[in-house]
């Protein structure tokens, strides 16, 4: 198990050329292809780095809706060309081939609206793993066209992790690329001030135009209350419903055990393969952060048995997930460990 440096090397350069670039043509709104979703539990985005592995798999539907893309056509809001609606809530931005700017907001009633001489930058084009963007904005703040203040900020996106992202339903998306935008702002009215921090993680894969999943943490605190904390949480309906080989499925395909399973100091795995060939093992905690590997031993035809106790012993007490990657399959199954 131990002299595998080089293969590992040789599996990480695959990893790092197969890697996700989110671009115009593939990533950006487009007006007509609207995106349906689903809000559900919220969760922690895990670590970021190279080669993680999300499971997702147990997010709660909550409710779905769809958010409707179009041609912008308002004049208070010239600068941009295209809108997003969820909710009858209507954002504004400038879709061009380097990127999305965020140039505005409109409320459900009308009544509430933020209009940005100087945009928010969403995204650039094209924008890979480790790159990151920032951008300052200022805008003005109306209630029923009455300005009451205006809104200066700045922002961030920084796309922090690559890896392999499981959905509800057991689906299984490798290659993809998770976006971290923070945006910190203050709007200033007569006698008072709000100040909000928002940071939102976005996973995208070369598949679909639109994020696998969404997580969305808002922190508002004024002078004189608390703060306080709102969070969302959405996923992608049609990357669910896609027909991509799922954990359910491949588990099935990959026939492999752990044992002893709790495990102490000693802990197997055994895989039968058709052929011979490499697999790839990697140990992860349940929120995403890769303990052991990639590994990548030769496997032959037949039954193998591959000896994890080293891999395992400083890992302390809990649950975890093993994941095998073979042959463009991918099983996953959690084991514990108590001492």
């Amino acid at each position: 198990m131990k002299p595998i440096s080089l293969i590992i090397g040789i599996f990480a350069c695959i990893a790092v050329f197969s890697q996700p670039v989110l671009t115009h043509n593939n990533h950006a709104l487009k007006t007509g292809v609207n995106n349906p979703m689903t809000y559900c539990t919220y969760v922690e985005a895990g670590e970021s780095g190279s080669n993680k592995f999300w499971d997702f798999s147990e997010l709660h539907a909550i409710k779905e809706f769809t958010g409707h893309i179009s041609n912008a056509d308002n004049a208070e809001f010239p600068l941009a060309n295209t809108e997003l609606e969820e909710f009858g809530v209507r954002f504004f931005y400038d879709i061009s081939e380097s990127g999305i700017e965020h140039y505005g907001y409109l409320s459900r009633d009308g009544r509430t609206k933020i209009i940005y001489d100087n945009p928010f930058v969403k995204i650039r084009f094209p924008f890979a793993f480790n790159e990151r963007s920032t951008s300052t904005f200022d805008g003005t703040y109306y209630v029923r066209d009455k300005e009451l203040g205006n809104i200066e900020g700045n922002g961030e996106v920084f796309a922090d992790a690559w890896g392999t992202i499981i959905l509800p339903g057991g689906v299984a998306y490798e290659n993809t690329l998770r976006v971290k935008s923070q945006k910190s702002y203050t709007i200033h009215f007569e006698n008072a001030s709000q100040h909000v921090e928002m940071v939102t993680y976005r996973w995208y894969n070369s598949a679909h135009r639109y994020p696998l999943l969404v997580l969305i943490q808002t922190t508002t605190s004024s002078k004189n209350n608390e703060p306080t904390i709102g969070m969302q949480a959405a996923y992608n309906v049609n990357a669910v419903k896609s027909s991509i080989t799922s954990v359910d499925e491949t588990n099935q395909m990959i026939d492999f055990d752990l044992y002893p399973n709790p495990a102490s100091d000693a802990f197997f795995l055994e895989l039968d393969s058709e052929e011979q060939g490499r697999v790839l093992i990697s140990i992860t905690d349940l929120s995403g952060r890769v303990l052991v590997g990639p590994l990548a031993p030769n496997i032959v035809g037949g039954k193998n048995t591959i000896d994890l106790s080293d891999e395992l012993s400083p890992i302390k007490e809990g649950i975890y997930i093993i994941r095998l990657e073979t042959d463009g399959k991918i099983a996953t199954k959690e084991f514990s460990i108590v001492r």
